[in-house]
């Protein structure tokens, strides 16, 4: 095998394979406490928070931006709903349709509206906005603040596990069909045969992660309710890039920013779009994170900045924009969880996790660097 070829699987297959290891590093270390249900059922409710934020931030930086404002709109989107919901008893839907506005929203408007417009590397617009956003934050209330029950419903409600069983069989039979039939009517487009290994290996691989996922959840206490808004986010968020014409303007403007505008495409539209995007889940998880503690802290979403943009790195999207996707991003996701997770159970302070997840985000640098220019 060739360095090339070596380099092409890297690429494509290198972050799933080191899931895969670290996975099996922390399983036969833990005596058996990292695969526990009840800590892969926790550990799926930790790197939801994140994780959303980081689909958003996938579509920010595959168009060559950067949004360092969401951790501090994980701290406003907390703070906002829990106002609304105990201080001024607003209904609970109101009150985060107000947050998701104020805290989403506008915020992700004007780093995308004005950086675009005036041509600033979001960089600098979103810093400011970051601060205002945290000072903000501090202003309405320095102190952590009690939210409504219908939130800590949001945070803390597992689904039953016979409704659970349900989901996750209709899921599988749906990815199935459409896998299925993506493939005949692509070989129907191409006038060529359907290949049985084109359709065998994905099927089997959603069989294997649907039956995991039915044995975590169904083991303890059934599929929590902010994993199955995450998962419809995906979802959504994946067609949005793969199937739509937003979706492939935003590749456009990452691989030449320059020539999509002269070929027609609303680049500030988009632009702009995305970063509102990535506002408002950035509010939604302040949201959820707040349900989860059973309270909303100020000081919440500090530095997740820099562990969104470790999980999109290291899930394959490049900084400079054009090469990235969800399914990459929810690997890095996962990988950022495992290591967070695995390390607490190995007893490391907090300082060495950072140590490790660091050395992980130069590790991926280096290889979106060595395989830029690499067709696969």
């Amino acid at each position: 095998m060739t360095k090339t070829q070596l380099l092409l699987i890297s690429r494509k297959y290198g972050t799933f394979i080191a899931l895969l290891l670290i996975i099996a590093i922390f399983a036969s270390t833990t005596d058996g406490i990292f695969l526990s249900a009840r800590n892969l059922s926790n550990l799926s409710r930790q790197t939801v928070v994140i994780g959303n934020i980081a689909i958003g931030m996938t579509m920010v930086i595959l168009m060559g931006g950067i949004d360092l404002s969401v951790g501090s709109l994980v701290g406003l989107g907390g703070i906002m709903v829990a106002v609304f919901t105990t201080r001024l008893h607003w209904h609970p839907a109101v009150a985060i349709a107000a947050t998701l506005l104020l805290a989403g929203v506008l915020p992700g408007f004007i780093n995308g509206y004005i950086s675009e417009k005036y041509r600033f590397h979001p960089f600098v617009t979103t810093l400011g906005v970051m601060t205002i956003a945290r000072g903000a934050t501090l202003l309405i209330s320095p102190v952590s603040m009690s939210v409504g029950e219908t939130i800590k419903f949001i945070g803390q409600y597992n689904i039953p596990k016979p409704v659970t069983l349900i989901i996750l069989s209709i899921s599988f039979f749906l990815y199935a069909a459409i896998t299925i039939y993506a493939a005949v009517h692509r070989s129907r487009y191409e006038k060529t045969t359907v290949q049985l290994s084109k359709l065998i290996i994905p099927v089997a691989a959603a069989a294997v992660f649907f039956s995991l996922l039915g044995w975590v959840f169904l083991s303890y206490r059934g599929m929590p309710f902010m994993v199955l808004i995450f998962a419809l986010i995906v979802t959504a968020s994946h067609f949005l890039l793969t199937q739509t014409r937003t979706g492939r303007y935003m590749y456009a403007i990452g691989g030449n920013n320059q020539a999509a505008r002269l070929s027609g495409i609303n680049v500030m539209s988009t632009w702009t779009f995305a970063f509102i995007l990535t506002g408002v889940l950035a509010a939604f998880s302040g949201i959820m994170l707040a349900g989860r503690l059973g309270g909303a802290t100020p000081t919440a979403g500090n530095a997740y900045e820099l562990s969104v943009i470790a999980a999109v790195v290291i899930g394959g999207t490049s900084l400079m924009g054009g090469v990235g996707n969800i399914m990459g991003t929810l690997i890095g996701i996962f990988i950022l969880g495992v290591l967070t997770n695995g390390m607490s159970l190995w007893g490391l302070s907090s300082y060495v996790q950072m140590c490790v997840q660091g050395i992980v985000i130069v590790l991926a640098v280096i290889l979106d660097s060595v395989t830029k220019n690499i067709r696969v």
